[in-house]
């Protein structure tokens, strides 16, 4: 259903004006008020942009001033605009249905498709890939942007695909899409978040209260300001970039084909995939890690509270500061990892395969089995209790100090394994 906004009465000063203009202006204006009937309406309220309502320079340039020329209502809850170039805010509120502020620019077609409201702007594929190879450059062309107002449930479902600049006000959470080429901001979620960026767009989120499932693709960026406060689930890939600050539960995380990914805390336990020349930085996890690193990817940890379980493969490598807790490491095909300290390491777990290494600078094992293959060598540091060795490895190996070890040397093998120290050896 479509209405109007009656209009107000015109001040006094604009009606002296006006008869000043003579007939060819009175013409005009009647013209405008035919076409927008709301022509004279005053602008946008002021009080609609709540303070934490983030707005990049794009948005509060083409929202200045502006008046609702035409309102939309729709019966539905979802909402995707597609191939357009437009500014859009997005006002989450306590309503079931969608409203729409039609301020200035093209007119794009409106249509409810299978209970979502679809929001076309009419540019064409160019490329047949489902997006526009100059959206980029059209955002600014300020002449051909629409702009909206868009009036939705605090419960989000709202798609963006084009050129499109957006800043999104606080909500209970739901689903944000961001494709095509452009930017939008997120302001605080009150809720669960399941975001998406793809296609060379931004998509800035200011804090996210639940938990969050983030999905950054085909080079795109996406940001979380602040904390996530509950469980994470992210997928960076194909030369995206991801950066987040804090996780207060667990986190899985998928990174490849030359993404990067950024983090700084994780309150729970940590499930990471990194692969194909990825790469994936975070300062600390205060449980557990359980990590497969391959084909070039690289993962760098300051911090692991407890156990640690990596597998590394093909080139990939991974750098720890210290590791709180028992190690479990699978290495193959030339691949490092480098640890710092084991700081109370119960058992250590070792394979290492065709011409890895592992270096522990120190700390202490309590039971060490480890098991070397190819070329590999493991260097330790520090101290260790009680353990077993299976050496077929040519390359040499080393461990400062050991109390009690069981070696067993394959004939063919022609490295050794030196101890800086050792109180009791059995061959």
């Amino acid at each position: 259903m479509k209405h109007f906004h009656a209009s107000r009465p015109a001040p006094v000063a604009v009606i002296v004006a006006t008869l000043m203009l003579g007939s060819a202006a009175s013409a005009f204006a009647q013209q405008d008020e035919q076409e927008f009937p709301q022509l004279m309406e005053t602008p946008v309220a002021v009080q609609d942009v709540r303070p934490d309502m983030i707005q990049s320079d794009r948005v509060r340039a083409a929202f200045q001033g502006v008046r609702i020329m035409e309102t939309l209502d729709f019966s539905t809850d979802e909402v995707e605009l597609e191939n357009i170039n437009a500014v859009v805010r997005v006002m989450p509120q306590d309503r079931q249905d969608v409203s729409i502020d039609f301020h200035k620019g093209p007119k794009p077609e409106f249509e409810v498709i299978g209970g979502k409201l679809v929001v076309d702007g009419g540019i064409e594929d160019s490329n047949g890939w489902g997006w526009n190879n100059d959206w980029c450059s059209r955002r600014d062309r300020k002449n051909e942007r629409t702009v909206m107002t868009i009036r939705v449930p605090r419960q989000l479902d709202i798609a963006f695909d084009g050129a499109v600049d957006a800043a999104v006000g606080p909500s209970d959470g739901g689903d944000v899409a961001m494709f095509g080429c452009g930017h939008a901001d997120v302001a605080p979620v009150n809720g669960d978040l399941n975001a998406k960026a793809g296609n060379s767009t931004s998509l800035r989120i200011v804090s996210i209260a639940g938990n969050a499932s983030l999905h950054s693709m085909n080079s795109s960026d996406l940001k979380v300001d602040g904390p996530i406060g509950g469980d994470l689930s992210a997928k960076v890939m194909n030369s995206s970039d991801m950066e987040l600050t804090s996780v207060a539960g667990n986190a899985t995380i998928e990174d490849f084909n030359s993404a990067d990914l950024e983090l700084t805390t994780i309150g729970g336990d940590l499930t990471v995939k990194v692969y194909n020349s990825a790469d994936l930085e975070i300062d600390a996890v205060a449980g557990s890690v359980i990590a497969r690193i391959m084909n070039s990817g690289d993962l760098d940890l300051d911090r692991i509270g407890r156990d640690l379980d990596i597998e590394i493969s093909n080139g990939a490598g991974a750098e720890v500061d210290t590791v709180g807790g028992s190690l479990e490491a699978t290495l193959n095909n030339g691949s490092d990892l480098e640890i710092d300290a084991l700081t109370a390491a119960a058992s250590v777990d070792v394979t290492l395969n065709q011409g890895s290494t592992i270096e522990i600078a120190n700390g202490a094992i309590g039971s060490l089995d480890l098991t070397m293959y190819q070329d590999s060598t493991f260097d330790f540091g520090g101290r260790v209790e009680t353990a077993d060795i299976h050496m077929y490895s040519d390359r040499d190996s080393y461990i400062a100090e050991v109390i009690d070890v069981r070696l067993r040397k394959d004939d063919r093998a022609g490295g050794e394994v030196r101890f800086g120290k050792i109180t009791n050896l059995n061959q």
